[in-house]
């Protein structure tokens, strides 16, 4: 896996108003303003407005102070917006911030709560913290099925954590998780990341199949893939998850479906283009996996640009991946596989 989804949370406009509605003076209209307002500055590529957006109603002072889930959601966003530009200390921050707020909301903000445990693990996967990512996408699980409702993010988080299983070499739990997503009921209300998710896991579900002799079962997710594949493109989404989008494109190339993968790529050099020189270290992966299509469709030279392009973006950002490679997830030095 290439790079663990993030849950973007729905404006919880509805929500908070609901929760609310028994003293309307509690509710400061300009929280909902400005998060919708970042939401799109951050479309744009404006991220620093963006954050400016945010950051200014949670430094506003008054007689109607913000409720616990507005705080919440606010340091949510702030705590996304802080991963993009790669401050990882300040997205935690904002993240562990964000679940003390959600929890203080009450259980009407369960599936708010999975959403940003979801996110600090993905910050965790990134600092190569693979244990407490593990352990912290265990929770986000158990929250989401405890709601008991279908829940559209639910398959990016199932595809979250056993792709961790298998970062940790735990194939057995790995394989269970990802036949666990594969097994959600559906497909009513899937739409969206969550298609892109579900395809997601089951090619890895696939690869890992057939690497383990299991090649006609290996195989038939491999075309259930495509097809959730088919009917994620058909549906015009505009907008995805990085990550699994990544994957998908990477499956799709080793996966004889030359055409598909074009199609992958096509949408990753237009997320890329959009970015523009915002594009950071997040980016690296989805300008390799591009890169990495368009040769096998001997379009060498526009993989050469953006191999050029993935390589600057490393090289301008060589004192954070040197943190990167120092950091060490101590359950591993535990790990019989780590003896010599």
């Amino acid at each position: 896996m290439t790079w663990t989804g993030r849950n973007a949370i729905l404006l919880l406009v509805t929500a908070a108003v609901a929760m609310d509605a028994a003293s309307p003076a509690r509710v400061d209209q300009s929280w909902k303003d400005a998060v919708a307002k970042s939401e799109r500055l951050k479309v744009e590529g404006r991220i620093q407005e963006a954050e400016q957006e945010l950051r200014s109603v949670l430094e506003q002072t008054g007689a109607n102070p913000l409720t616990a889930a507005a705080q919440a959601r606010l340091h949510h966003d702030l705590g996304s917006l802080s991963q993009d530009r790669h401050r990882q200390q300040e997205a935690m921050l904002h993240y562990r911030r964000a679940i003390a707020a959600w929890e203080q909301a009450g259980p009407s903000y369960q599936l708010h709560l999975a959403s940003t445990i979801n996110n600090l693990a993905c910050l965790l996967w990134e600092q190569g913290r693979l244990s407490e990512a593990s352990r912290t996408l265990q929770r986000s699980v158990a929250i989401q099925l405890a709601a008991n409702v279908p829940n559209p993010e639910l398959p990016r988080i199932l595809y979250n954590f056993g792709s961790v299983h298998l970062a940790l070499g735990e194939q057995q739990e790995g394989r269970a998780i990802l036949e666990q997503l594969t097994a959600l009921p559906g497909p009513h209300w899937l739409k969206g990341d969550s298609l892109l998710s579900m395809a997601a896991g089951r090619f890895a579900l696939s690869r890992l199949l057939r690497s383990q002799g299991q090649v006609v079962e290996a195989e038939t997710h491999r075309k259930q893939a495509l097809t959730l594949w088919a009917e994620w493109l058909a549906s015009g989404r505009a907008d995805f998850d990085l990550g699994p989008m990544t994957d998908v494109a990477l499956a799709l190339s080793t996966s004889q479906a030359p055409a598909e993968a074009l199609a992958a790529a096509g949408v990753l050099l237009s997320w890329i283009d959009q970015q523009g020189p915002a594009a950071g270290l997040r980016a690296v992966s989805a300008m390799r996996a591009t890169a990495a299509i368009l040769r096998q469709a001997h379009r060498k030279s526009e993989a050469r640009l953006l191999e050029r392009r993935a390589k600057a973006i490393l090289a301008a950002n060589q004192d954070q991946l040197a943190l990167h490679r120092h950091q060490v997830d101590v359950q591993t030095l535990r790990s019989p596989k780590s003896r010599w």
